[in-house]
């Protein structure tokens, strides 16, 4: 008699666990089969690092079938990208991925989106406020640290520097806190000029301004190549190659090609945007689909300095 209750209890409870484990199986095919919207709002299109960190994202989203990934660019306009996560707020997005154009102006979109509960992942530039998972981006206060080195060791620890900056890019910001904080320590390293950079075609004029200013320039740090690269262009022109020369951030393939062509393209910190993007992408699908929910603040991408020396590496 207790044998048979004892079998029944046995079944009873195989049943149970099997109905649970079914049920469970069945939950997450659910989750799997449900196809998930994610708006992605990039600073701008034709740039040599959006154009990997967008080939980096749609690599991984191409591993996901039930991924629905729509990519909008801003073109550096604060006011567009506003829109723009503002309407895929509206269109009910299940997350958002966001390379903040100006880390201040996209506040209240992102508050807009924590409102909704949809949850909102940056990538390459934070934003001052709101609510975001994670902040993929590479260590830009190192990169920084990287080119003003370099600046003093080639030097010797004496020189003039004109630092071209884009402060509305938390990214950028950090690029500039980090050469400074190299400079603070070497008193004969004098910044005397600073300016916001001008995207091409204008930059062109910038330099030409800047080279005609200030004429005993030794270093000039720009915080993107998309910047130096116009300013090299210029310095050739005007036969100042071996007069001073250029440190920047990006190390994109034309970067490559000009440090090898001449030491007046000194050096460049190559991120990896490609991994960025693949990152932002991986990350979102785990928070949607539950196999992760939670990030740390920051998950930073290696960089690496580029010269002459090693761009062959």
């Amino acid at each position: 008699m207790l044998m048979r209750r004892t079998k029944k209890t046995l079944v009873g409870i195989f049943i149970g666990i099997t109905l649970i484990t079914l049920t469970a199986l069945g939950w997450a095919g659910e989750v799997q089969a449900k196809e998930f919207r994610v708006g992605m709002a990039l600073k701008i299109k034709d740039n040599p690092f959006f154009i990997s960190l967008t080939e980096g994202a749609l690599s991984e989203a191409s591993k996901h079938a039930n991924l629905d990934l729509t990519i909008v660019y801003a073109e550096e306009k604060a006011m567009t990208q506003m829109g723009q996560v503002e309407s895929f707020v509206a269109a009910g997005v299940d997350a958002l991925i966001i390379s903040a154009v100006d880390t201040k102006a996209l506040i209240p979109p992102i508050e807009l989106a924590n409102k909704a509960n949809i949850p909102v992942f940056c990538v390459d530039t934070g934003v001052e406020g709101g609510k975001i998972e994670t902040l993929i981006a590479s260590d830009n206060h190192l990169a920084g640290l990287l080119g003003g080195v370099y600046m003093v060791k080639r030097l010797n620890g004496q020189g003039n520097v004109v630092l071209i900056e884009w402060p509305t890019s938390q990214s950028c910001r950090e690029r500039i806190e980090g050469v400074e904080a190299v400079l603070s320590i070497y008193p004969d390293m004098k910044i005397i000029h600073r300016e916001m950079g001008k995207l091409p075609p204008e930059t062109t004029t910038l330099a030409e301004n800047i080279l005609t200013a200030f004429p005993d320039v030794d270093v000039i740090y720009t915080v993107a190549d998309i910047f130096t690269i116009e300013f090299y262009r210029v310095i050739k022109m005007a036969g100042k190659r071996d007069e001073m020369f250029l440190v920047s951030v990006d190390a994109t393939a034309e970067a490559r090609k000009l440090m090898k062509e001449s030491n007046c393209y000194g050096a460049s910190v190559a991120q990896q945007p490609f991994l960025m993007g693949e990152l932002s992408v991986r990350c979102t699908m785990q928070y949607l689909t539950g196999e992760k929910t939670s990030f740390p603040d920051f998950i930073p991408v290696a960089v690496k300095l580029i010269t002459k020396e090693n761009v062959e590496e």
